[in-house]
């Protein structure tokens, strides 16, 4: 959650404001749904009975050992550079970057349902249904307006630890770029593409298999900690709430499809900020 420079207010910077104060508002709205909900003894989700994966078979194992190593990838590097800061300037983010980026991510996207597929088991059991789909897209828009104030908060708190060094890269870009190919592939990149195999690997993959050996509330942690951390110190902070948001959500409703759709609304609402107050 990168803080663009901001430069003479102008109507881009209002537009950008008041998307701003009118997510804060319903988000404090559904907050209070949820509490009222709680007091009056009732869940905030539906729970869904659909049968859960036990992650036994060979392919369930291949899928976590994978997911394992690509984990322990991304949070060695985060740990190498903050124990030893590096001297020089990062290499920055460029269009070749990003285009390595889709491709990777596009791969992992495809390869690790492609083996669930392998075990023999309904998909269901994964999370991945195509069976009331208006539910799950309703619960999915939910738990955005949820995730929104707590990650606001958080990210204005933390502000002051924000450089340029720790921002998005694909943020960064962003607000370089003028090409409008460029800006296309950022927003099919974090829009859509990001979600996919993250959400893949954190909720269906790795909260999936924590919830059959832990209990849910330790299965969400772990699984919201360890995606806050991918995304860096700084970053990770204020992500926590929206990983808090997204296990909740997985855990209750089961959806693949609802954790989709809170993390691509989010991503495309940061992407939006951006490139208004950048103009």
């Amino acid at each position: 959650m990168p803080n663009p420079e901001i430069g003479t207010p102008g109507v881009t910077h209002f537009i950008a404001l008041a998307l701003v104060l009118t997510l804060l508002i319903q988000s404090i709205a559904a907050w209070v749904e949820v509490l009222r909900a709680r007091i009056q003894g009732r869940a905030w989700l539906d729970w869904s009975d659909e049968p859960r994966a036990k992650w036994t078979s060979f392919a369930e194992i291949t899928v976590l050992i994978l997911v394992f190593l690509m984990l322990f990838q991304m949070l060695g590097q985060h740990l190498a550079d903050f124990l030893d800061p590096p001297t020089d300037p990062p290499e920055p983010f460029s269009v070749s970057h990003l285009g390595a980026y889709l491709i990777t991510s596009i791969g992992l996207a495809a390869i690790l349902p492609a083996i669930l597929v392998s075990s023999g088991r309904p998909m269901s059991e994964f999370g991945i249904r195509l069976r009331q789909i208006q539910n799950q897209l309703r619960d999915g828009g939910k738990g955005f307006l949820l995730a929104v104030a707590p990650t606001a908060l958080i990210t204005v708190i933390t502000a002051p630890l924000r450089t340029r060094e720790n921002q998005n890269s694909l943020l960064i870009l962003l607000s370089e770029t003028t090409s409008p190919m460029t800006i296309v592939m950022i927003s099919v990149a974090a829009v859509i593409i990001a979600p996919l195999y993250e959400e893949m690997m954190f909720r269906v993959v790795l909260q999936g298999w924590l919830s059959s050996r832990l209990p849910a509330q330790s299965a969400v942690v772990i699984t919201a900690v360890a995606f806050a951390a991918i995304h860096g110190l700084v970053d990770g902070i204020a992500l926590l709430p929206l990983a808090l948001v997204l296990g909740g959500v997985f855990h209750d409703r089961h959806s693949y499809l609802s954790v989709l759709v809170i993390h691509g609304l989010f991503n495309a609402t940061m992407l939006t900020l951006s490139f208004l107050i950048r103009a």
